[in-house]
């Protein structure tokens, strides 16, 4: 990683940093349960902070906290931040709650036509009760079709440009139904699949593809505090028998070629944790015309 590059990097973990502890903030005062979670636990635990070469963070709720939150972040956090996810975005790509913060770009070129904003963000996902058996079967198709569906707007701009080539056709069906009917269609089986955790003995997140029951959700039910970056945030007492179940040997650093960044993949991207990307949206939409 180049100079320039290492300095981007540390300003995008500074502008996740101050979200991060924005979040924690809000879901205290409010006694909202939270986790750190995925790659953000890893280096909590590994790095006191995060992965070195990580730009993104991770955030897990049970779906009561999870809805509660949205409702919260709408209002509380409205003047720093745009909460987004399918509820109140028919183009949004993801289903579940990104937080994007204000001032800042992270604008992928293939989809700059997306009604969404293109800002640097923090995932938070909530934790799905995980059906068994041929209802467990439906709870997937489930969420994997509203997946597919709520992503079609950017797929269409991208040219549909997937590598698998069964994922190509699908999507391409799916973008033949109408915009209405497919928003719809995702509030629908996102309704129907999402299954509060409580219920459950082993519980998932929405970003799973396919959904599983990857977790007991006995092991999420008791919580501490780990420094992360400075500053205290909350994680699983189990967290080593959860890491070891998402990346078995958490400690040991991976090789040097597998050390990359979402930026490193995004080669189309313009990423500026300083300003917002409606200085760049223009110029990106004329390029896209030209093309």
């Amino acid at each position: 990683m180049s100079e320039k590059d290492d300095k981007l990097l540390r300003d995008i973990q500074e502008a996740l940093l101050e979200m991060m502890v924005d979040i924690d903030r809000v879901c205290r005062e409010h006694g909202l349960k939270y986790t750190l979670y995925c790659g953000t636990l890893l280096g909590a635990i590994r790095h006191n902070g995060f992965i070195p070469w990580d730009d993104d963070a991770d955030i897990a709720m049970p779906l009561k906290d999870y809805e509660k939150f949205r409702e919260i972040a709408e209002q509380e956090l409205a003047d720093k931040y745009v909460t987004m996810d399918y509820s109140n975005s028919k183009e949004h790509p993801w289903v579940w709650i990104r937080v994007y913060k204000k001032g800042t770009t992270y604008l992928r070129r293939s989809i700059a036509d997306v009604n969404m904003y293109h800002g640097i963000w923090v995932d938070i996902y909530p934790f799905l009760g995980a059906m068994k058996g041929k209802a467990g079967y439906l709870q997937n198709q489930m969420l994997r079709l509203a997946r597919g569906m709520q992503r079609i707007p950017a797929l269409k701009l991208n040219g549909y440009n997937i590598e698998d080539e069964k994922l190509r056709k699908q999507s391409k069906v799916l973008g033949i139904v109408p915009g209405p009917l497919r928003r719809i269609a995702v509030k629908a089986l996102m309704g129907l699949a999402m299954r509060d955790p409580d219920d459950y003995e082993y519980v998932g997140t929405v970003d799973s593809a396919p959904f599983e029951g990857k977790y007991k959700w006995e092991d999420w039910q008791e919580f501490t505090e780990h420094e992360f970056e400075g500053h205290n945030f909350i994680i699983p007492v189990e967290y080593d028998k959860l890491l070891k179940r998402m990346y078995w040997d958490y400690m040991t650093l991976p090789s040097e070629d597998a050390r990359v960044s979402h930026f490193d993949d995004y080669g189309d991207a313009i990423i500026d944790p300083h300003k917002s990307y409606t200085e760049y949206i223009d110029k990106v939409l004329a390029e896209r015309i030209k093309k």
